[in-house]
């Protein structure tokens, strides 16, 4: 294993670290759904009032839904500046994913060419003594180095992809309870 291999490893367990967090972060923290929430709080104010849906969203625990429509229905100045912030924080992660997608094709291409440029030398020592080991060996680093790339390039450009969708989700959904508290009030 070389110094490329291990440049490589540490680039495709960043994006997996990354990958993650953030994909936790966004599918754990979201127990409510959107959609679902905005009916009931709008199944909550036709059949037993504002104060009602109030109540509701006073209930349930904290989070981007509940803290938007606990200030969209107090009337808070404040909550278009919360909405654009819960909208801006939806995309969080996607960029970084997209940068180590975007380096990890050009490593698995200069980790190839390295592995390879060994086989044309011939190889040193022991190596050298036995026919088309030097060329052997090289094919394989070159080819470990090629799969290493390419699947970190893969992976993280699947994972930004899935984080882009769930923030258009939610982006949309956190739209959807501001227009429903907003007809509450």
């Amino acid at each position: 294993m070389s110094w490329i291999h291990l440049v490589q490893a540490a680039l495709a367990a960043t994006a997996v670290g990354v990958a993650v967090r953030q994909l936790l972060a966004r599918y754990r923290a979201d127990t409510l759904h959107g959609a679902t929430y905005c009916t009931a709080l709008e199944t909550i104010a036709t059949h037993a009032g504002r104060e009602a849906a109030a109540d509701f969203a006073r209930r349930l625990p904290p989070g981007p839904f509940t803290d938007l429509t606990r200030q969209a229905l107090a009337a808070d100045p404040e909550a278009p500046v919360l909405h654009d912030e819960l909208c801006a924080r939806q995309y969080d992660g996607v960029l970084p994913l997209r940068s180590l997608a975007r380096m990890a094709l050009p490593l698995a291409f200069l980790g190839g060419i390295l592995q390879l440029s060994a086989a044309f030398g011939g190889g040193q020592g022991l190596i050298a003594l036995q026919r088309g080991l030097a060329e052997h060996i090289a094919l394989q680093s070159a080819l470990l180095a090629f799969s290493i790339g390419v699947g970190t390039s893969l992976f993280s450009a699947a994972a930004a992809g899935l984080l882009q969708r769930r923030g258009r989700e939610q982006v949309a959904a956190l739209g959807a309870v501001m227009r429903t508290a907003a007809n509450l009030r």
